[in-house]
């Protein structure tokens, strides 16, 4: 399970520190509040590579994802931390009966109108379509591949008011395809692994600022990993070099003690999206 992100930025040399993407920081659900850092998201799917689709698609759309493998993980988590959540996408299991008391369960803990997308395999959706206990449950066949997640999650999100971008942000030279793990540098198509882009769009996304090992190591591999672990500093020397970032004059440097800072060249760092 993961936690709520920590913050992003390390603002003891950040007077202007912010964790959410500078292409997209628009209002949530505009019945009830404006988030600032976008929507929470809790993404419930024992399998782990859909799960991972999920919590990927809800973030790089700009917003916080939560993953859990269970509801049972939730429930831990405390009324607190669940009733905070916007939305939930959920992937049910078993069979149709089975299946409804999850969903059950899930609207207990998160409240009965909060938004739960019910992902079901399509021999279920049938029956599930024909239980609405309000208008905020939808039920769809499970997405297989990353892309239909994205595309499932931007549906979602625009049915309740959630701001996600219409394209792809630009930085500068750098067009980021937020569905192929591809980044168009100065025409040049680079495909990306998963892990590297995401690691990229968060730099890209709040050029400018510090962002904190750990706070990297949470929100691209979603897990308190050793902060003195390698995995990251491997993923950043290889952008320097596929990206030709110090060619396309910016700058991505090491901040001792704290994690990672990329800079652009003036008056470019911000995105157009």
């Amino acid at each position: 399970m993961s936690n709520l992100l920590p913050r992003a930025v390390d603002d003891r040399s950040e007077s202007d520190a912010r964790s959410t993407p500078a292409w997209n920081r628009r209002a949530v659900r505009p019945m009830s509040f404006v988030r600032s850092e976008g929507a929470r998201i809790a993404v419930l799917d024992p399998a782990m590579r859909t799960r991972e689709y999920a919590r990927r698609a809800v973030r790089r759309l700009g917003h916080q994802p939560q993953a859990f493998a269970s509801t049972a993980e939730i429930a831990r988590c405390g009324a607190a931390t669940a009733s905070k959540f916007d939305m939930v996408f959920l992937a049910v299991e078993g069979d149709a009966e089975s299946s409804l008391m999850q969903l059950k369960e899930v609207k207990a803990l998160v409240g009965h109108w909060t938004p739960v997308l019910c992902l079901a395999s399509r021999n279920q959706v049938p029956v599930l379509s024909d239980l609405h206990w309000n208008a905020t449950n939808e039920v769809i066949v499970s997405p297989v591949s990353f892309v239909e997640f994205c595309c499932v999650a931007r549906m979602f999100m625009r049915r309740f008011g959630v701001s996600v971008s219409e394209s792809d942000p630009v930085w500068d030279c750098y067009r980021f395809s937020l569905t192929s793990d591809t980044v168009e540098v100065a025409g040049e198509r680079v495909h990306l692994r998963a892990i590297d882009f995401d690691v990229a769009f968060e730099l890209f996304s709040h050029a400018g600022h510090t962002l904190t090992r750990e706070w990297l190591y949470s929100t691209v591999w979603d897990k308190r990993e050793d902060t003195q672990s390698r995995t990251l500093d491997v993923s950043i020397s290889r952008l320097r070099r596929v990206l030709n970032l110090e060619a396309n004059g910016w700058d991505l440097r090491a901040v001792h003690g704290m994690g990672y800072r990329l800079d652009g060249p003036s008056g470019k760092s911000r995105a157009i999206a």
